[in-house]
C-alpha cells in the first residue's frame, strides 16, 4: 500500500490552508478544506444583468 492518497490529499490542501490564513478563524479554514475536498459543488446564486 503506498501514500498516493494522503499525498495527493495534502498537496490539495496546502494551498487552501495558506490562502485561509488570512481569516482568523481556523474553522474557516477547516470549512475550506472540507468543502473543497467533498466534492460538493453548491449552486451559487447569479446576478441577473439588467
Amino acid at each position: 500500500m503506498t501514500g498516493g492518497l494522503i499525498e495527493s490529499t495534502n498537496t490539495r490542501t496546502r494551498p487552501i490552508v495558506r490562502r485561509g490564513l488570512r481569516s482568523r478563524s481556523t474553522d474557516a479554514v477547516i470549512a475550506l478544506v472540507m468543502l473543497r475536498l467533498s466534492g460538493n459543488r453548491p449552486a451559487l446564486p447569479r446576478r441577473q444583468l439588467v
